[in-house]
């Protein structure tokens, strides 16, 4: 195994591929393994240089993406400390974004749309800051609890997740599933947060997806007025683009 492997461990990872793991490893800048406790005890073993992180349950999802950038450049700067990767400009007045067939980039928190309805006759939508400003209230997942609990035509949790990570790299053309999957670039974040759920406004498909035989990766739970996940540190392609405090020391680790 390469020196320069990360290990993160002892988490909940958000992943369709292996719904159950806690742990997952980082080198040259893709997703080597995803996996189980047992499974990160035998990578530690095999690679004693290897840089271990304890996540102490936190929770691990691919990296947003802002599809509605309207800040000078193409990086994400101050957005990466809300688990932002990739930020793409937001279409042009008169460029045809929105119309029938054509991708629409949408600011849940400042623009109420029937997003249900939308996603039910086939339009695909992406999310992105469309040119408010970054804050505690004001970042992606403040964009999915404002899609999730909209008094018309909400969507579920899931879907709102998509529209502002997998829609994100479809938008921009990228050849990214937005998954967390075995062989994927590292692109990913880690938020620590109080609880997770399965939300969706039909009730029976809730209970049946929060039930462990479903096998649903969780996200976090988003309630109104409810306290929004913190980011920790967020990697695109393995790289470092923010570390909270107690992970400065991840620079140039799993690239």
């Amino acid at each position: 195994m390469s020196t320069n492997t990360l290990i993160l461990r002892a988490g909940v990872i958000h992943s369709r591929e292996h719904p159950y793991a806690t742990a997952l490893g980082i080198a040259d800048g893709r997703i080597a393994w995803i996996g189980s406790e047992g499974l990160a005890d035998v990578r530690v073993a095999d690679d004693p240089t290897a840089t271990v992180i304890n996540l102490g349950e936190s929770l691990v999802t691919p990296a947003f993406v802002d599809s509605g950038w309207r800040a000078a450049g193409h990086e994400p700067g101050p957005a990466a400390a809300y688990g932002v990767a990739y930020v793409t400009p937001a279409p042009q007045p008169g460029s045809g974004a929105g119309e029938t067939g054509e991708p629409r980039v949408l600011n849940p928190l400042t623009e109420q749309l029937p997003l249900a309805e939308m996603q039910a006759r086939g339009d695909w939508f992406a999310f992105g800051s469309c040119g408010a400003e970054y804050g505690p209230d004001q970042h992606p997942w403040a964009w999915v609890r404002a899609a999730l609990l909209q008094a018309d035509h909400p969507l579920t949790a899931r879907a709102a997740f998509n529209a502002a990570t997998r829609a994100g790299h479809r938008y921009a053309g990228r050849d990214l599933t937005g998954e967390l999957e075995t062989g994927a670039p590292a692109t990913l974040a880690v938020f620590r947060t109080s609880a997770l759920a399965v939300q969706t406004p039909d009730a029976v498909a809730q209970s049946w997806s929060t039930d462990v035989r479903a096998g649903t990766p969780m996200l976090p739970e988003l309630t109104a007025g409810g306290e929004l996940p913190k980011c920790l540190f967020t990697l695109r392609d393995g790289e470092t683009l923010h570390a909270a405090a107690q992970f400065a020391g991840l620079a140039g680790v799993g690239a």
